[in-house]
């Protein structure tokens, strides 16, 4: 290996340790509220001159790195499985299920039909099962390219635990949880990378929190035969996230400074997600 290019790497090594080393607090967690938090911690560091590092690596990921001590805080949809730990409740959203299918404006699913698309029972879009629902769109003989998480999720939990409760078979099959073991599909980690793979791909389908799911097409859910938009109040599949800190942990104070900075600027959230 060139020297240069050794120096050269252990240059940019050291830049990236440096540069996360000094933040003032530093977390880790859901990607689900990486776009609330981004913004939470420009806003923050404007006022108050303090950084606040977060990385967006999944649920389970911020409890472990929290566990051991890796980050002062975490945000999860886990709540729970962390000794000696506070958690605060932070924000709740809605899970969509979003799709690429040109001219396909307006699709129509429920929650048996999209448990049988994820256990590789419904291979097409134009099967007669979701045909029923979507009698005035031009459904393709395309195959629905599959997208989902991999990566311990609580945008999964809330998503599978939708389909368990609709399809005795997914329930028994894969069941419920933050990270399945998907027998068809692509996996990938994090909302963004699930909602950038629907729209590059098309005839995907995948599912992702809803503020990742601007500028692409939401289905709608049929429950008990009315059709749910995203933005109906009785939607189904919604995921909440929790701030989670040690209780005895290292820079308590300035933790609990920024929660109540978040607390006092509500309006961040509320840009993104639902009411608590």
């Amino acid at each position: 290996m060139p020297k240069d290019f050794k120096m050269f790497k252990f240059l940019f090594i050291f830049f990236l340790f440096f540069t996360f080393a000094k933040a003032d607090i530093k977390g880790a967690g859901a990607t689900f509220v990486y776009k609330a938090v981004k913004e939470l911690t420009i806003d923050y560091k404007d006022k108050f001159g303090k950084k606040v590092d977060f990385t967006p690596i999944g649920s389970s990921g911020g409890i472990k790195e929290l566990k051991r001590g890796d980050v002062n805080f975490a945000i999860s949809e886990i709540k729970g499985n962390c000794e000696n730990c506070e958690f605060s409740q932070f924000a709740k959203g809605n899970v969509a299920v979003i799709y690429n299918v040109k001219d396909v404006k307006h699709l129509n699913l429920n929650g048996k039909i999209l448990a049988e698309i994820y256990l590789g029972k419904i291979e097409f879009w134009d099967d007669e099962k979701i045909k029923i629902l979507n009698q005035d769109e031009n459904l393709p003989h395309e195959k629905i390219n599959i997208f989902h998480r991999y990566d311990g999720s609580g945008t999964t939990l809330a998503f599978s635990e939708f389909l368990s409760a609709n399809d005795k078979k997914f329930a028994e099959i894969l069941g419920s949880g933050f990270a399945l073991n998907f027998k068809v599909g692509i996996g990938k980690k994090g909302s963004y990378i699930i909602a950038q793979s629907v729209r590059d791909t098309p005839f995907s389908i995948g599912y992702t929190g809803e503020s990742y799911a601007v500028n692409l097409k939401s289905a709608n859910l049929v429950v008990n035969d009315e059709i749910l938009t995203i933005e109906n109040k009785k939607y189904p599949i919604t995921n909440k996230s929790y701030f989670v800190y040690k209780k005895d942990g290292e820079k308590l104070d300035e933790i609990l400074k920024f929660i109540e900075f978040i607390r006092e600027n509500g309006e961040v959230l509320d840009k993104y997600y639902l009411s608590f």
